[in-house]
């Protein structure tokens, strides 16, 4: 990259050893290039040719770190339709069917970090009436969509969704990912990330796997979380193995990513962290 030589300078992740040749980065977003069928979910979330199109052609465009975005981890609660799915229960191999995206994502000397997903309360309702979520609060119509109302998960359930990350990642790993990236007290509400990220280190037992958070670095809502309370779990998660962050910013409910002035939200702060 000549003309960009600030750009085309390498990073290497400091955990993994792993190398992002340039600084151009694809950020985790829904591409909505899988299979979906409302009456057959089993047969769902299968990459479609134009996932692997679409990658390559990221690629081909010399982005050094391309990330999949949203890739729900249970069938039954998902971001949106035509989402690709990584969960056991269903009719396809994963490992065959996402290991073309993934090798045309790393064709240029790229790597690839495929982001594992779920939405708790943010399930458009013509999806699923009754989502799992970590409260009963009922997201409000927004994005041109209502959400139902969610059942709290329990203790039980949480446990199977850290089940369902580390089976994931496991089959990414084997497909050919270079890692993967994924979204009460602060200790309480960073406590499943951390237990999510010690379980795929003791399932994928190489330093050279790379697993990366996408994380809000304020939610830009009264009562969300901060710039100083993300810093601190930003700390927790390097600690515990974490070798990347995409650090996004607002929710739902407060969609301060769409580019909309950040003084329009509640909770926002009025100078840089500590000053506000």
């Amino acid at each position: 990259m000549p003309e960009s030589p600030a750009l085309g300078r390498p990073i290497t992740l400091k955990l993994s050893g792993k190398v992002i040749p340039n600084r151009l980065y694809r950020s985790a977003l829904s591409e909505f290039l899988g299979t979906f069928d409302k009456d057959n979910l089993d047969a769902s979330g299968e990459p479609l040719l134009e996932y692997t199109t679409f990658h390559q052609g990221l690629a081909d465009g010399n982005v050094g770190l391309i990330c999949f975005g949203n890739i729900p981890v249970h069938r039954e609660y998902l971001q949106a339709a035509k989402n690709v799915i990584l969960d056991a229960n269903q009719s396809w191999d994963p490992i065959e069917a996402l290991s073309p995206a993934i090798q045309a994502a790393k064709s240029r000397g790229g790597l690839c970090l495929p982001q594992l997903t779920f939405p708790g309360r943010q399930v458009p309702e013509h999806l699923n009436v009754s989502p799992l979520s970590a409260s009963d609060v009922q997201l409000s119509p927004c994005l041109n969509m209502t959400y139902g109302k969610p059942t709290p998960l329990s203790k039980d359930g949480i446990q199977d969704l850290i089940g369902r990350f580390v089976w994931a990642a496991k089959v990414l790993a084997q497909a050919g990912a270079d890692g993967v990236i994924y979204g009460g007290s602060l200790e309480n509400r960073a406590r499943f990330l951390l237990e999510t990220v010690h379980a795929i280190k003791n399932e994928v037992s190489t330093d050279k796997f790379v697993i990366g958070v996408k994380f809000n670095c304020h939610d830009f809502i009264e009562g969300g979380q901060t710039f100083e309370d993300q810093c601190v779990v930003f700390k927790w998660l390097e600690d515990a193995g974490v070798d990347f962050f995409d650090i996004t910013g607002g929710t739902y409910a407060s969609p301060a990513w769409r580019g909309d002035p950040l003084e329009t939200y509640p909770g926002f702060p009025s100078g840089p962290p500590g000053e506000g």
